[in-house]
């Protein structure tokens, strides 16, 4: 079994209640705040600072703890068996009701369009004159859906696919 589903340990186990006694949630603003000083945080601060990765970083006997799996244990009492998916892709709202506990081919299919992606549409590119659109169905297996004329037809093609499959809305929007 992964480190992630596993009980952390440190010096002691992160439990529940060892959160609920360091910290206090806001699931509307999605704010995690000390409730104990804590080296140089004071009670009321915000817990964690902001990683490069967009993430916040929250420590915890000395270990840097995602604030988002933080938050899960506090509000559902265990340990999220795989990996927290933001649906809006604001990686540091922590709101309550913006965080989904999904499997990580779940959580690819809430992304923003590639950067390198020329037509605009994910799944769609142009190639030897006609328009392909392909899908990720499961991990590691890309479907091709067709090739088409025009551009219109394959971006219809690939969002009917990814209704079927079970693509977030999200997916393919920037922020």
């Amino acid at each position: 079994m992964s480190k992630i589903g596993v009980t952390l340990k440190i010096d002691r186990e992160v439990t529940r209640p060892v959160l609920l006694e360091r910290f206090m949630y806001h699931p509307k603003s999605g704010e995690l705040r000390r409730k104990k000083n804590s080296g140089t945080a004071k009670t009321g601060d915000l817990a964690g600072t902001l990683h490069s990765s967009g993430y916040i970083d929250v420590r915890v006997f000395g270990r840097l703890l995602k604030a988002h799996r933080i938050i899960w244990m506090m509000v559902y009492g265990s340990w999220p068996d795989t990996e927290i998916d933001h649906v809006n892709r604001i990686r540091n709202d922590n709101r309550i009701d913006n965080l989904r506990e999904v499997k990580p081919f779940e959580n690819m299919r809430n992304k923003p369009i590639y950067t390198n992606n020329k037509s605009g549409i994910p799944g769609v590119a142009f190639c030897k004159g006609k328009w392909h659109a392909v899908i990720k169905e499961a991990p590691n297996i890309q479907k091709h859906i067709g090739r088409y004329s025009n551009i219109f037809d394959a971006a219809c093609a690939r969002k009917s696919a990814e209704l079927i499959i079970g693509y977030h809305e999200n997916h393919g929007r920037s922020l």
